[in-house]
């Protein structure tokens, strides 16, 4: 489980769709300016879900000069795209704004099955916005507002008509920061994330669904440099409420949490040494206290060349309809894991690779049974049971050579249920990645190489999912100072292939064949 941030708001859904996870769904790529991925459990961080890891996504920000720009785009499957935006500055006051929608008719996700519409389409808008007053000339206030949702077709479970779901986000930040002096700083932040889904029944096996999800944070912040390292301070308040309208088998659910959490973290560099250390304690309502850690060291023992280590645990706490729906138990316990992992590094101006080894221990798994009889509701309900183990190794390299950007990477991972000795399943041992580009002029030229292993797609793994191989291809041109084109054709070679399935032998869903889109753009100058 891997936890997700919008502009510094977490969002999360409850619901038994996406068990807890995050909508990535409703994230266009579009209004993405980068992508910051931490690894490893960091519930010393950031609390609940990260327990592998945890993934903020920057949106796109403005330009502090006054600054237009339009976007066009075509592509195959009936694939239109509208993108616009300005900022600007006046005076102490910034701003932002970028809208855009795409639209696509899709494909045939479930070509096993008869079913009208064949093609399930979908329609994405979005829209991002930002203030940031500078109060003083150390001290700012900014407000930031992110809105998406989509709108799509989805295959029936059998033969029959397409359902139609509508998903909603909306992430909200107000932020204070201000420096003291030289040597303190603090922050002060309110969050607000929602996540709303609505499906329809169609078909007569069909249920219909309506979730809301809504979390909301205060976060204090406080960091001091003393004469050795620095140290970190935090205190956060967190809420989240959850419902689900009733369907013609469950009735309605409404449930809602509260934690305030305390944390500390403190940091070191001498010389070629570098020490780090978080504590961090979630006091619950529903359940008591989850006290996590992570503690880290770093050894530059030679030119461009590190040695790290470290050891760091993770929880993740049930969902809210896990816990409050007809077929949870206020008695879940969180998930937990305790990994450890180290690593050598270099980090050279040509040449840079990481080498990593890990092993990670996951207790009080969260389960769900259709067949247990100590369930009370019809035989089914979500329960902890047994523990998990992972271990595996991850390498990566890049490095310029006669011209070409090259980055490769390369994952072995050995995920096993330990109760029943089996693998977890949608879990490929291996993995690989390579990355290739060139800039020609005002021209810049990109392939990518994605390689997935088998993996099993059902927990008693008797359902294997064959591995696939994807290349995907890029060209990017600055045409003139403003008008700049953009081209890409993802899955080259037309690879039919599946990252999972449904209902293991009787069911699965597939991935799109080739698709191109390109687009053209143009910008005012700043």
């Amino acid at each position: 489980m891997t936890s997700l941030y919008i502009d510094g708001v977490r969002i999360e859904s409850h619901d038994s769709m996406s068990m807890g996870g995050a909508p990535w769904e409703l994230l266009p790529l579009d209004m993405i300016e980068r992508v910051e991925v931490i690894k490893g459990p960091m519930s010393a961080l950031y609390g609940s879900d990260a327990m592998s890891g945890a993934i903020q996504i920057i949106t796109k920000p403005g330009s502090q000069a006054a600054h237009k720009m339009v976007s066009l785009g075509l592509g195959t499957q009936g694939t239109h795209q509208a993108v616009a935006g300005l900022s600007g500055r006046y005076e102490r006051l910034s701003y932002a704004l970028r809208v855009g929608k795409k639209d696509s008719d899709g494909y045939n996700t479930r070509p096993d099955l008869v079913h009208s519409p064949d093609r399930e389409g979908w329609t994405d808008q979005f829209a991002t916005g930002s203030l940031m007053w500078r109060v003083l000339p150390d001290q700012q206030v900014e407000l930031i507002t992110v809105g998406a949702d989509r709108d799509q077709r989805v295959a029936p479970y059998s033969d029959g008509i397409d359902g139609r779901k509508q998903s909603k986000l909306q992430a909200t930040s107000l932020r204070w920061q201000g420096q003291w002096n030289d040597k303190q700083s603090s922050k002060i932040q309110w969050t607000q994330g929602r996540n709303a889904s609505k499906s329809d029944a169609p078909n007569p096996e069909d249920s219909p669904n309506d979730y809301f999800t809504e979390t909301e944070s205060v976060i204090l912040q406080h960091q001091m440099v003393l004469p050795l390292g620095q140290i970190t301070g935090l205190a956060e308040r967190k809420s989240d409420k959850f419902e689900a309208m009733p369907t013609v088998y469950d009735p309605k659910v409404a449930g809602s949490r509260s934690q305030n959490a305390m944390g500390i973290g403190y940091e070191l560099r001498k010389g070629a040494h570098h020490f780090r250390v978080n504590a961090r304690d979630d006091k619950y309502d529903a359940f008591g206290s989850k006290s996590t850690y992570s503690a880290g060291y770093a050894w530059d023992f030679a030119h461009d060349l590190s040695l790290m280590t470290s050891q760091s645990t993770g929880f993740r706490a049930p969902s809210l309809e896990q816990v409050f729906g007809p077929y949870g138990a206020t008695s879940l316990k969180p998930e937990s894991v305790t990994s450890r992992e180290v690593a050598l590094e270099q980090r050279g101006a040509i040449v840079r690779w990481r080498a990593t080894l890990y092993d990670s221990q996951v207790t009080n798994l969260i389960s769900s049974s259709q067949t247990l009889m100590t369930c009370s509701a019809g035989f089914f309900c979500y329960y902890n049971v047994g523990k998990a183990s992972m271990q595996g190794m991850s390498l990566s390299a890049g490095t310029q050579l006669a011209g070409l950007q090259m980055d490769a990477s390369y994952d072995y991972l050995d995920a096993r249920d330990e109760i029943k000795d089996k693998q977890l399943n949608l879990r490929a041992k291996h993995q690989a990645r390579l990355a290739v580009s060139k800039t020609m002029g005002d021209a810049r030229l990109g392939a990518q190489l994605l390689a997935v292993g088998r993996r099993f797609d059902d927990a008693s793994n008797s359902k294997e999912l064959p591995g696939y191989s994807v290349l995907n291809l890029s060209l990017q041109k600055q045409l003139t100072s403003r008008w700049s084109w953009l081209l890409k054709i993802n899955n080259l070679t037309d690879k039919v292939y599946q990252q999972m399935g449904c209902t293991p032998g009787q069911c699965h869903f597939v991935a799109p064949g080739r698709s191109a889109f390109t687009s053209l753009t143009w910008t005012s100058k700043d």
